[in-house]
């Protein structure tokens, strides 16, 4: 979760609170949920895994970091 929160936190309109913290809170699902809809990995707030570090997610996370 830590590493995560540092990935999203490099980008403020993604996760403006920018908190390490190590544990996944409402904070870090808002930003996980920005995220997806930034890359197109969800369609909107109402999609099934939006929020979520999920397969889809994770996988689309480790193709950005690459």
């Amino acid at each position: 979760v830590s590493t995560l929160q540092s990935f999203l936190a490099k980008d403020p309109s993604i996760y403006p609170e920018g908190l390490v913290t190590a544990y996944f809170g409402p904070a870090t699902e808002r930003a996980v949920g920005r995220w997806q809809l930034q890359k197109g990995v969800v369609a909107s707030a109402a999609d099934t895994g939006y929020g979520s570090a999920g397969p889809r997610t994770r996988a689309a996370l480790l193709a950005a970091c690459q």
